[in-house]
């Protein structure tokens, strides 16, 4: 059931893009873009190989990334009865923090995006399942975290926080230390190689940060008993100086810093941090054992998560989408057109990379150069388009409206759209945040 709600569920414009752009994965031009997120870009761009149209390229993505997704949520509860093995109601507990988690609207809302945000939080509860129950050795520890550090820039923050729960406890031989000293220098290496790029970007987002606040405060709305107890948690571990729990004190410190640091808090970012911030509350609660609080502390945040639900949730079918790619895929692919959305729905024809993002100035006026220049033959109006130019602009440019939202250049012989019970591009491609 959860496979099928994130398989058939609406899709976010920020994932289209990693399903086009992966294709470039093995070509060097676009190499520091791809290493932003290589073994996610490595991932999807196996998918280029099938011989499969563009409707049924993005499904089966959807579906992996919804069954990865689903896979988040039996990972969490196996960790929280690992967590709370001592206490004699460990199973219905663990099952009411499944619940809570499952009744979050952000993460109901995203568990199952295309995005490196959620394949790296799967990954990291895996590492993390393995860990309580059977203590790998240093070097595998290291192994596992160095990979998914590799599967994008930000699941550096997910290395640390599981660097806070093991490595303070290993004395490492002088072999270990040099193959750590290899790995770490790779990692270096890695990460110079897109250093001041990913700076730049960030200082860019940081113009936005207050911008970027309401899901985030949304969020403190119905999760704050949580966000109140891991701090009440934490000052009792450290005032009992309780050293068995000092561990899951520094992860809590280590998940309010990525919250702190990262400027833009949208849904999909959320989302993919709060199995791990229901984590550190499980964790940190232990210290305290006092089941009452506990049952009152989930059936408060679930009954707030069933009032937004009710109040702002609904379920979004993403047939439209992959109607309108399915109809107009033919017109582009038969003549080989060029074609830009800034979105990237079609993963197997000729776009020109033009990619809308809020804080990428340089995208944005490459975009419009293209348009201006009239550069591209097709031009597929998505609401990202629409936030940088407007329609009567790329008419003045030489262009020609042939419906749903669909312009093409005046000299190509091109007749209107003649669809049924389809909706334009700009109903269906949002800018979801």
């Amino acid at each position: 059931m959860l496979i099928s709600w994130g398989a058939l569920n609406r899709i976010h414009s920020s994932e289209f893009w990693p399903i086009y752009f992966s294709k470039y994965t093995f070509q060097w031009t676009e190499i520091e873009t791809i290493l932003f997120k290589p073994l996610f870009n490595l991932f999807l761009s196996m998918f280029h190989w099938l011989p499969v149209t563009d409707v049924q390229h993005i499904l089966i993505i959807k579906i992996i990334f919804a069954f990865t997704g689903s896979l988040q949520i039996y990972l969490f509860y196996l960790i929280c009865r690992q967590l709370l093995n001592q206490t004699k109601q460990r199973t219905l507990l663990s099952l009411l923090l499944t619940l809570t988690l499952l009744t979050e609207p952000y993460f109901l809302e995203n568990y199952f995006r295309v995005r490196s945000d959620q394949l790296s939080t799967t990954v990291f509860l895996f590492i993390l399942y393995l860990h309580l129950t059977s203590p790998l050795k240093a070097t595998r520890n290291f192994i596992l975290i160095v990979l998914n550090c590799a599967i994008a820039i930000k699941s550096f923050f997910y290395s640390l926080l599981f660097s806070t729960l093991t490595f303070h406890k290993y004395h490492f031989t002088r072999k270990q230390k040099i193959y750590f000293s290899l790995g770490a220098l790779a990692v270096f290496v890695w990460l110079t190689n897109i250093f001041w790029k990913a700076i730049l970007y960030y200082l860019n987002t940081l113009e936005s940060y207050s911008l970027n606040l309401i899901h985030f405060k949304n969020w403190l709305q119905s999760d704050f008993l949580i966000v109140l107890m891991i701090a009440l948690n934490v000052s009792f571990i450290l005032i009992q100086r309780i050293k068995t729990h000092y561990k899951w004190v520094y992860f809590a410190a280590m998940m309010a810093l990525i919250y702190t640091l990262v400027s833009q808090k949208y849904s999909f970012f959320l989302a993919s941090l709060l199995p791990l911030t229901y984590i550190a509350f499980a964790a940190t609660f232990t210290a305290l054992m006092k089941v009452r609080w506990l049952w009152v502390v989930l059936l408060t945040t679930v009954t707030l998560h069933g009032y937004r639900l009710s109040q702002e949730f609904k379920f979004n079918s993403n047939f439209q989408q992959l109607k309108f790619i399915y109809l107009v895929e033919p017109f582009i692919k038969e003549k080989q057109y060029t074609y830009i959305d800034s979105v990237g729905l079609f993963p197997n024809q000729n776009n020109l990379n033009c990619f809308v993002s809020p804080d990428d100035h340089s995208s944005i006026q490459y975009c419009l150069d293209l348009i201006i220049h009239q550069k591209v033959d097709i031009i597929i109006y998505t609401q990202r388009l629409m936030s940088i130019i407007q329609t009567n602009q790329i008419l003045e440019s030489g262009y020609k409206d042939v419906g749903f939202n669909v312009y093409v250049r005046s000299s190509l012989d091109f007749q209107p759209f003649q669809f049924e019970n389809t909706y334009p591009a700009l109903i269906n491609f949002g800018f979801e945040m």
